[in-house]
């Protein structure tokens, strides 16, 4: 049997729409030129270092922002990051129901961890879910990848990794595991 290790985002749940991301804009009160630091910061708040609170403070400060709604701001980042792939978790299903053993490695900030296992109740069917905000480190750090190895009890060279990020596979590789890129859907990566 296999053993199968799935990034979250870009792999099982989609990724932000453009819609998403003007709602995002919207409720800030800027534009696109928020995108580049809502990514630099994005690891800190993934692994735990930063709240929510901090996060967008962060945001609103080096943009020089009036102030902002920051729980509304929040809830539309979670609404951007909840749409599920429905063909992969069916297939990720299939795997499971053949006695693969599966796991999923994700970054993801705490309050964004707790809506995604509320609503994606098929996660418990999961061997292991790691994720950064429980690890305090995210990919593509090793330390992320040992985390989930161990979770699955399984070494790295037994290990099959899925992740839409080229950097996070190369990391994989680096540790050990065989990594693929998924530059389009799962299921058109497995058909």
């Amino acid at each position: 049997m296999q053993t199968c290790l799935f990034d979250l985002y870009g792999v099982l749940l989609t990724t932000q729409t453009d819609a998403h991301l003007r709602a995002i804009e919207a409720a800030v009160g800027t534009d696109e030129r928020l995108w580049p630091l809502y990514w630099e910061l994005r690891g800190p708040l993934d692994a735990g270092e930063l709240t929510p609170a901090e996060y967008w403070e962060r945001i609103r400060a080096t943009l020089e922002l009036p102030p902002f709604d920051v729980d509304a701001v929040v809830e539309a980042d979670i609404a951007s990051w909840l749409d599920e792939d429905v063909d992969a978790v069916a297939y990720v299903g299939e795997l499971i129901d053949a006695g693969h053993r599966v796991g999923l490695l994700s970054n993801i900030p705490t309050f964004l961890a707790e809506r995604v296992r509320a609503r994606h109740t098929w996660l418990e069917r999961f061997d292991a879910v790691t994720m950064s905000c429980d690890i305090g480190v995210a990919k593509p750090d090793p330390g992320a990848y040992r985390a989930a190895c161990a979770a699955l009890g399984a070494e790295p060279g037994e290990v099959l990794f899925f992740d839409d990020n080229p950097v996070n596979v190369a990391a994989a590789r680096e540790f050990g595991m065989r990594a693929v890129e998924v530059t389009g859907r799962l299921v058109e990566w497995n058909h």
